[in-house]
């Protein structure tokens, strides 16, 4: 039997289905993000992958907006420095993605690793964009696939196009794309959104 992935809410900063030593490593991982951050973050990816490795894999889900919902492993080197909520995460692209939120555009994020940014162009504070994200890796795109909550496929009117032969499709081996749109609101027809592809 599955578990239920943890969710955290980075507005909030609320915490479901942690065990106690569960939430004792997110508090670990917070300090250390919040004791690394001086030397921007060095180090950190190391002391994330000994928690990782005292509590097993598992899966975080993040809610970072009202909408958008980003998952990725506990302990993950990278990510889990979004635990710390005054971490801001590449600050221009987000200015940015706001700055132009009301303009009509696809957002293609190429090299999408876990999706945060199609996560966050596709939710209303970002204007619910479409979103086409592209991964090479074979690992990672998997993971989009392995449980229902992980990131791009959390939403529910999002559209896979995953190739049974990825290499053939795009020349290039373990490519993986998806079309998304945000959550809650009707999404256009499966037609409509897959000629972005065409």
């Amino acid at each position: 039997m599955t578990q239920a992935p943890l969710t955290f809410d980075r507005t909030t900063g609320r915490l479901e289905g942690a065990t106690a030593i569960e939430r004792c490593a997110i508090l670990l991982l917070q300090a250390g993000a919040l004791a690394s951050s001086p030397m921007g973050h060095r180090g950190f990816s190391i002391g994330a992958k000994v928690v990782a490795s005292l509590i097993g894999p598992r899966e975080m889900v993040m809610q970072l907006n009202e909408d958008a919902r980003f998952a990725f492993p506990l302990g993950d080197g990278y990510w889990s420095l979004l635990l710390d909520r005054r971490f801001q995460y590449e600050a221009e692209i987000e200015n940015f993605l706001r700055g132009v939120a009301d303009v009509g555009y696809t957002f293609i994020d190429g090299g999408a690793n876990f999706g945060l940014w199609s996560v966050l162009a596709s939710s209303k504070p970002y204007d619910a964009h479409k979103v086409v994200a592209i991964e090479a890796s074979t690992a990672t795109a998997s993971g989009w696939r392995a449980t229902p909550s992980s990131t791009v496929a959390a939403l529910p009117s999002c559209i896979e196009r995953l190739a049974q032969s990825p290499a053939r499709a795009s020349g290039s081996p373990g490519i993986s794309t998806r079309l998304c749109t945000s959550m809650p609101r009707p999404a256009p027809t499966a037609a409509d959104r897959v000629k972005a592809w065409r």
